[in-house]
């Protein structure tokens, strides 16, 4: 298997950026993911850092789990990457009060298994449409499942940051977990942290679907466009952009 992939992240208008993102790629599998640490905890972007480099460190232990049995070997995988990570937050702060989303794709030959807590995004996407996206762990998912509120609502609703799900430094993780079909040639995976998500409309998703240029570029374009746009506190952007090679 080929992978062509671009990662991008942007302090966008904030005094630090929490946001952080890892990827592996091998000739059988790749592993991506995206972590957004929690503000109003402390040393989010440690939490996000942490979990992000045990995923990357873990992921080839687990490669064979998760083709044979992928919600199993997944769930054991994501168990052994998040326990080392709060092994090694709690080792060096002792009690932290930090906490971070998670957002995983893994693809193999025989799927796209994905992995989410918290309100950090995977799209699947192709040139026609978007095809499905993981679900939000917050309040505002539960009012739009409801019809209580729109798709375009949700980025702007003031109860958007209440999270029912994230990473801390203490608990077993609770992640959902999807198995899809691999995915094909005219398809593409985005993982996406809130800051890129809440600025991305659905015309934009489309652009990077049907984009047949370079991936770097029109990621770049879209996150220049968001940040000069945004008038008031524009919050950290990370995004990781995955296709298959023909």
């Amino acid at each position: 298997m080929k992978f062509s992939s671009y990662q991008i992240t942007h302090i966008g208008k904030r005094k630090s950026n929490q946001d952080r993102y890892a990827h592996v790629e091998t000739a059988q599998w790749a592993c991506y993911v995206v972590a957004d640490g929690l503000g109003g905890h402390y040393k989010g972007e440690v939490a996000a850092g942490s979990v992000c480099d045990s995923i990357v460190v873990a992921a080839p232990l687990f490669a064979d789990s998760i083709l044979v049995d992928p919600i199993k070997g997944m769930t054991q995988f994501l168990n052994a990457a998040i326990k080392q990570a709060q092994s090694s937050v709690i080792a060096k702060y002792n009690k932290i009060d930090t906490q971070t989303t998670l957002a995983l794709a893994w693809i193999n030959k025989k799927n796209l298994v994905t992995a989410h807590i918290g309100d950090s995004r995977i799209y699947l996407l192709n040139k026609k449409d978007v095809l499905w996206r993981t679900p939000d762990h917050t309040q505002v998912q539960i009012l739009f499942e409801k019809g209580l509120i729109s798709e375009a609502e949700i980025a702007d609703h003031p109860l958007q940051n209440q999270l029912l799900n994230a990473i801390n430094m203490f608990d077993a993780p609770d992640p959902d977990i999807f198995v899809h079909p691999p995915i094909e040639t005219d398809e593409t995976v985005l993982l996406c942290t809130d800051g890129f998500w809440g600025l991305c409309p659905t015309q934009d998703l489309m652009a990077i679907a049907k984009s047949n240029g370079t991936l770097s570029k029109k990621l770049n374009g879209l996150v220049e466009k968001y940040i000069s746009l945004a008038v008031d506190e524009c919050d950290n952007i990370t995004a990781q952009v995955v296709r298959l090679k023909a």
